[in-house]
């Protein structure tokens, strides 16, 4: 038994030698928004991203409207393309696939609305984050960053307290809910950044 201590660095380093894929294991966390292919907002989100071989794990936090945190259901990376399921809640399912290098994770993804047999598909541009920024509270963040999901937020009850049955006025109600979304992101983009 005393002689197994000595020998536990060897042990690693021949291991790291003979799996030189595990040595350079991906183990990053990502921010950036999900871009829908409709004309809904952008919606924030950080993936932290850990691969054992090709097997991914982690964690994905996602903001309004799918205000959701989860761990990675399933995932695998094979050769930077990463592909993995998320169940958010039991009414979502998020799925993101493509490059994940890194500096960067972009590809593709697909929400499933399990209660609605629905789905929404989009793409994702997420920048890692530096290893300073991933234990960073976030009350330093721009102000504007806040108000932008305030946004958000009053644009969805704006949204659901529209009429329902009638075309015409569902119509009125979101084109009237999008102009007050709009005008609230750009009054957003005029604030200046918190010190």
């Amino acid at each position: 038994m005393p002689l197994a201590a000595p020998l536990r660095p060897f042990a690693l380093l021949l291991f790291a030698m003979l799996c030189p894929g595990l040595a350079h294991a991906l183990s990053e966390t990502y921010e950036g928004v999900l871009l829908p292919d409709n004309l809904e907002g952008p919606i924030p989100i950080v993936v932290e991203l850990r691969d054992v071989g090709s097997i991914l794990t982690g964690n994905v936090k996602a903001a309004f409207p799918l205000n959701g945190s989860a761990s990675i259901a399933s995932g695998e990376n094979k050769d930077g393309q990463c592909n993995m399921k998320v169940v958010l809640n039991s009414a979502v399912t998020l799925r993101l696939y493509g490059s994940c290098q890194p500096s960067m994770f972009a590809g593709k993804y697909t929400i499933y609305y399990t209660q609605r047999n629905t789905e929404a598909r989009g793409s994702f541009r997420l920048a890692r984050k530096a290893p300073g920024q991933v234990k960073k509270n976030t009350p330093g963040a721009p102000v504007s960053t806040t108000t932008i999901v305030a946004c958000q937020k009053a644009n969805v009850h704006c949204l659901t307290a529209c009429p329902r049955g009638d075309p015409d006025a569902e119509f009125l109600c979101a084109n009237h809910c999008r102009s007050k979304l709009n005008a609230c992101k750009r009054g957003v983009a005029k604030q200046p950044a918190a010190p």
